[in-house]
């Protein structure tokens, strides 16, 4: 019987994941350009008073620099999706809201991606995908907090038994 591996198995399976082919699940848009609409989306939704997210905000919630942020937002606006509008109280600062076409974006790949995952949840069995979700939570969690307890300088015990990916 061969050893499990966590650290392989965990590898291989993530990397199951970034491959599979999520842009031809999208119409019209790539699936960075649907994570830029959608946190748009999600912020106009949270805070309607605003007449949008900074610019500066949605690259720091997107993990891109500023200026990567307005090159995506650039091509956004150019199709009709986004508009930048300059903040009045400091003119220095820029939102960002989704147009109507946006907002019909978002709504209809919205759609699409529910719609998958119905039909995925369906076929593992609603129950079997809830308690891997739910599994995947935990993990992420845990490694958030292995990960942010530090790199100990010392090589441990788990290192040294760790195979080869």
């Amino acid at each position: 019987m061969e050893k499990w591996e966590p650290a392989r198995d965990f590898m291989q399976t993530m990397g199951g994941m970034r491959h599979l082919r999520w842009n031809e699940m999208l119409r019209d848009v790539s699936d960075r350009e649907f994570g830029f609409l959608m946190m748009i989306r999600r912020y106009q939704r949270m805070h309607p008073q605003v007449p949008g997210i900074y610019v500066s905000e949605l690259a720091q919630k997107m993990h891109v620099t500023k200026s990567g942020a307005s090159k995506m937002l650039r091509n956004l606006e150019q199709r009709g999706l986004v508009v930048r509008e300059v903040d009045e109280s400091d003119r220095r600062s820029t939102f960002v809201s989704l147009t109507q076409n946006g907002q019909t974006v978002c709504e209809q790949q919205h759609a699409r991606w529910c719609a998958l995952m119905e039909r995925v949840a369906g076929q593992v069995g609603h129950e079997r995908f809830r308690a891997a979700l739910a599994g995947m939570r935990e993990i992420t969690e845990v490694m958030e907090r292995e990960m942010n307890a530090g790199a100990e300088t010392e090589t441990t015990e788990e290192e040294t038994r760790c195979g080869q990916f």
